[in-house]
C-alpha cells in the first residue's frame, strides 16, 4: 500500500472513522497488503464476503456452505474431474498437485495447506470452493460445465484470476457483508 494511502486511512481512523477492507482474499493476505498496524485497526470482509472480522480478530459474521451442499458439490466436481481446493478461515485443502502449486504462487505461506487423503478431508463447511487450472482456456470451458452441473445448487461464481473459479453459496457477496457490518456498527 502506498505510504500516502496508509497515512490517510490512519488519520481517518484516528478521527473516529471505521475502515474496512473487502476482498476475495484471506485475512492473512490483507495483513500483508495493509501492514500489521493498520490491519489491527481495520474491519475485514474476506473470502468474497464469507467472513466479517473486527479489528481485534473476532468473527462478526460468516456465511459458508452447509455440509450437505458441500458434499454434493465435491461429488459433482470429482465426477467432472476438475481440480479444486477449498478454504476455511485460515486453511486451504487441495487434492491435485496443480492446486497446491498455484496456491503457493498466489498465497505463498500465509495459510496452512493440507492435501486431502485418507487422514485429511476437505472441510465440511467450506467458505469457498475453488477450481484451479493452469490453462485459462480450459478454465472457460470449466465454467460452462460448472454452470450446468451446479445449476440446482444455489451458488455463484467469480473468476478472480486467470487460473481460478471461486464457488460460493449464493448468499455470499461483499456488498451484503458490508451492509450487515454497517448495521452492526
Amino acid at each position: 500500500m502506498p505510504v500516502r494511502n496508509h497515512e490517510q486511512i490512519t488519520q481517518f481512523i484516528d478521527d473516529g472513522g471505521f475502515f474496512c477492507v473487502a476482498t476475495g482474499r484471506l485475512a492473512a493476505d490483507v495483513q500483508g497488503v495493509i501492514g500489521a498496524e493498520l490491519f489491527g485497526r481495520s474491519y475485514k470482509i474476506v473470502q468474497n464476503g464469507s467472513f466479517t472480522i473486527d479489528p481485534e480478530g473476532n468473527i462478526l459474521g460468516q456465511d459458508q456452505f452447509s455440509k450437505e451442499q458441500s458434499d454434493r458439490i465435491y461429488q459433482k466436481l470429482r465426477a467432472l474431474q476438475l481440480p479444486f481446493a477449498c478454504s476455511v478461515a485460515d486453511q486451504h485443502t487441495y487434492e491435485a498437485e496443480i492446486a497446491l502449486e498455484l496456491m503457493e504462487s498466489v498465497f505463498g505461506d500465509v495459510v496452512e495447506k493440507v492435501q486431502v487423503s485418507e487422514q485429511a478431508a476437505h472441510p465440511e463447511n467450506p467458505a469457498n470452493i475453488c477450481i484451479v487450472r493452469e490453462d485459462n482456456q480450459a478454465l472457460r470451458q470449466d465454467l460452462l460445465k460448472l454452470q450446468k452441473a451446479l445449476a440446482d445448487e444455489a451458488v455463484n461464481f467469480q473468476i478472480p484470476s486467470p487460473y481460478t473459479i471461486d464457488i460460493n453459496p449464493v448468499s455470499v457477496n461483499k456488498g451484503a457483508a458490508v451492509k450487515k457490518l454497517v448495521e452492526q456498527l
